[in-house]
């Protein structure tokens, strides 16, 4: 995918870099739509918790963004669930000097009992720091400055809406401040794709790929989009094993405006009908092969198992095999030999989903059930 985001630069007339990767296959990337930027954050949110409690390091995953002040949404949303971070390039969203002073200024006149439109007794004390109506057309930390204020602004907007006061306002915003920020970096990384090169993770979750943010609006020139998709490829080449890539349709659901996928990433967004497709590729068969040739006994005999238990419920469902599990999925399956939903969930190939469909059945099968009776229960159990 990295490859392909660079050959569709028009800007380019010959490939600079092309990568070649010198392990085997592992999971596809997943991609994700979401009716706003609180929904999104949170769903990240909760994989990240989940892939935690299954065993894998904080450190070993990472959130990445275009710009700072997207951090705000995920420090709030890994906060509510517990899970310690850390903000690499940059101090955490609240520590940064003109939020602090903006929440300072708005606890003081809480204090007294300010009242009004909270979206403009906002906007009234961010315009001093930095803010305005319109986005600078200046990049650096001038814009930085403008996008981490106008999170503040949009965000009292909202809480507007939803009939919050100031006090309260200034509330939540302290307690997210005092959040569980992991300055010794063991937490899970939040971080702008610029502070991100030359670093890798196990799992990415590269978010926000939407026009406006990736690229970015200020972006205009062929050289500046050109450097915006270079962004692009760098994201999406710090995951080792896992790359979940997402955006969100809307800031928040009560705005009326809605985004479009970026154009970097549109022409690989699986269409509805085929977003849980995987390719099934020749060198996925010669996999399968070498594996049979190379197994011992138990291995070979646990994959044909799983295999036939995969045909019989895929045929059942009227899809093909590979929806159900892959033969890499089922061989890395048949080599581990799980013996707990747990173990099994660490397995590439296995997210959620597939986990709690099938993760009973598939540890049924390791402990020696039938997998024709096994099959024909999941066909029951669906059919009922």
């Amino acid at each position: 995918m990295a490859n392909g985001l660079v050959n569709r630069d028009k800007q380019t007339k010959k490939q600079a870099v092309k990568l070649t990767s010198m392990r085997d296959s592992g999971s596809a990337v997943h991609f994700n739509r979401y009716p706003d930027d609180e929904a999104e954050a949170a769903a990240i949110a909760k994989m990240i918790k989940e892939r935690i409690e299954a065993g894998i390091p904080a450190s070993d995953i990472a959130v990445l963004f275009r710009t700072n002040a997207q951090s705000s949404m995920f420090e709030a949303a890994l906060a509510h669930r517990d899970v310690k971070y850390c903000v690499r390039g940059a101090e955490g969203f609240f520590k940064r000097p003109e939020v602090s002073a903006l929440l300072k200024q708005a606890s003081v006149i809480a204090r007294r009992g300010a009242q009004g439109n909270l979206g403009e007794i906002v906007a009234e004390l961010a315009r001093p720091l930095g803010w305005t109506q319109q986005a600078p057309e200046a990049q650096g930390a001038i814009l930085d400055r403008w996008e981490a204020l106008n999170t503040l602004v949009a965000q009292a907007q909202l809480k507007e809406a939803a009939g919050l006061s100031l006090a309260s306002l200034v509330q939540e915003w302290q307690e997210l401040a005092q959040a569980q920020l992991d300055p010794s970096g063991g937490g899970v990384t939040l971080a702008s794709i610029h502070s991100a090169k030359g670093l890798e993770w196990k799992t990415v979750f590269l978010a926000g790929v939407s026009e406006g943010l990736l690229p970015i609006t200020q972006a205009k020139s062929g050289k500046e989009l050109a450097e915006e998709r270079r962004l692009s490829y760098v994201a999406v080449t710090r995951a080792r094993d896992e790359l979940y890539v997402s955006y969100a349709e809307k800031r928040s659901l009560d705005r009326k405006a809605t985004r479009a996928c970026s154009r970097f990433f549109s022409p690989v967004w699986p269409r509805e009908e085929t977003a849980m497709k995987t390719v099934r590729t020749p060198s996925t068969r010669k996999d399968t092969k070498r594996f049979l040739n190379e197994a011992s006994q138990e291995e070979q005999e646990r994959f044909e198992r799983l295999r036939q238990w995969r045909l019989l419920v895929s045929q059942g469902q009227g899809k093909p095999a590979y929806t159900v599990f892959s033969d890499t999925t089922l061989r890395d399956i048949a080599i581990a030999k799980p013996q707990t939903l747990k173990q099994l969930s660490l397995l590439r190939g296995i997210g959620p989903v597939k986990l709690e469909q099938f993760g009973a059945d598939v540890l049924r099968i390791l402990r020696g059930t039938n997998p024709d009776q096994v099959a024909h229960q999941q066909l029951q159990n669906l059919s009922d």
